[in-house]
């Protein structure tokens, strides 16, 4: 009896210690639960944080210790600027001596197939610029200027490649140039300041009008309204002519640069085209050696016999220009006459240019040729006893002298556009002729 009254309390006892611990639990989460919510709406309708930050004063040294620390940290390092060497194509240049220290014999060999589109980098231009850019000591970037105007760009990530073509950008500048002739048209553009392309380039626009060789007298004048242009304020050659007045022996030429559709070209005051059928020589600058002539004494043979042709006296390797457009109808090797080629031309004209020292570059036969595009270059090949152009001329045929040649003009401004040209051309004439005048 005293074994079960002692085990019967510590029973009741053992359940009302359970009973007691059940509403502590449930009161520490009702707590819980009204702390939370009294942060949460604290939290969400006074935002005490943020006040604080606006409220405190800045601290220029914290963002420069911040800012320094984030330049310090290497997840946060920015990339190293971009190195560019910059040179020209020499003699020899091919494109593996260019990037075969920075890029595998493939990958320059996958490079030429994926730029093929664009321009075909196995023909690299002696003179050419090109740039190399690198980041970290690594080949980023390849640039190759194709032209005065265009340059092939070349992206270049882990083996990957992305090419595009560019403009060139320029600075131009509108700028009159005026001259007197004393010896040459060369010596009176240097002697204005200027460049020997820009005598190039005037004679080329009043070439079928005049014959720069031969006609040309001192005391003739030029006044030439030209695009200058500029890179990184360097002068980087010329743009277009855009209006020009060339006095030949007292009689004035002039020469407006217009487009209309899609053509482009030079015409004079009456809105005709300069440009005609043949050009005057097939050389810009030079002089005549021998005429035609039907009874010449030949200087190596010592007989006389005919010379059908006009020959041209030239330093060796002068540019040769056709003189119309046309087709190449045989080119190749002849005893007497050298290196040489003939030209078809429409109705009926063929022209022949023999002694050259080598052909301009694709020149073969069947191949069509514009006006003024160089085929080759002055030589000595042959029977010749001086680097000079043998230029011959046919007609149905034929020869017949060169010098007598006529050309008929191109296309001349129409009629429904003759207003808006007139109006063009209103306001550079005066620009022209009052420079010379007040010279």
């Amino acid at each position: 009896m005293i074994l079960i009254g002692y085990n019967k309390p510590r029973v009741r006892l053992k359940r009302l210690k359970l009973r007691r611990k059940a509403p502590a639990k449930k009161l520490w989460w009702l707590m819980a639960g009204i702390c939370g919510i009294a942060v949460f709406y604290f939290y969400f309708f006074f935002p005490v944080s943020s006040n604080i930050e606006a409220s405190l004063p800045p601290r220029p040294d914290l963002e420069k210790a911040h800012t320094l620390a984030l330049k310090e940290d290497t997840a946060f390092k920015p990339l190293q600027e971009v190195v560019v060497k910059e040179a020209s194509i020499v003699a020899g240049d091919n494109l593996i001596s260019l990037l075969g220290e920075y890029l595998g014999v493939e990958e320059i060999y996958a490079l030429v197939n994926r730029a093929r589109p664009y321009y075909s980098l196995e023909d690299l231009r002696v003179g050419h610029k090109y740039r190399l850019l690198f980041r970290d000591n690594t080949l980023v970037g390849f640039d190759y200027e194709i032209d005065e105007n265009n340059v092939l760009s070349v992206l270049i990530s882990r083996g990957n490649f992305e090419i595009s073509l560019k403009k060139i950008h320029y600075e131009v500048k509108e700028v009159l140039v005026q001259g007197t002739i004393e010896d040459s048209l060369f010596l009176a553009v240097k002697k204005a300041g200027e460049e020997p392309a820009l005598a190039i380039n005037l004679a080329n626009i009043f070439g079928w009008d005049i014959d720069f060789i031969r006609d040309i007298w001192p005391g003739d004048s030029f006044v030439v309204l030209v695009e200058k242009r500029y890179r990184q304020n360097q002068f980087a050659g010329y743009g277009k002519i855009l209006a020009a007045k060339f006095i030949n022996q007292g009689k004035p030429f002039y020469a407006f640069y217009y487009r209309t559709g899609n053509r482009e070209d030079y015409f004079d005051l009456q809105g005709r085209s300069l440009r005609k059928a043949f050009l005057k020589a097939p050389l810009a600058f030079s002089r005549i050696s021998s005429g035609y002539s039907l009874h010449r004494k030949h200087p190596i043979l010592k007989v006389v016999r005919p010379h059908q042709g006009v020959d041209y006296a030239a330093p060796l390797g002068t540019p040769i220009k056709s003189v119309g457009d046309g087709v190449i109808v045989q080119i190749g090797w002849d005893k007497a006459a050298g290196k040489f080629i003939k030209i078809r031309h429409k109705n009926g004209y063929e022209t022949i240019y023999n002694h050259m020292s080598r052909f301009a570059r694709a020149m073969k036969t069947g191949k069509k040729v514009k006006q003024g595009q160089v085929i080759g270059y002055v030589g000595k090949t042959g029977y010749a006893t001086g680097p000079h152009l043998d230029f011959r001329v046919k007609k149905n045929g034929l020869y017949i002298n060169p010098l007598t040649l006529k050309s008929t003009p191109t296309t001349p401004i129409s009629k429904k556009e003759m207003d808006s040209y007139l109006k063009h051309i209103a306001s550079l004439q005066p620009r022209l002729d009052s420079l010379l005048t007040q010279k």
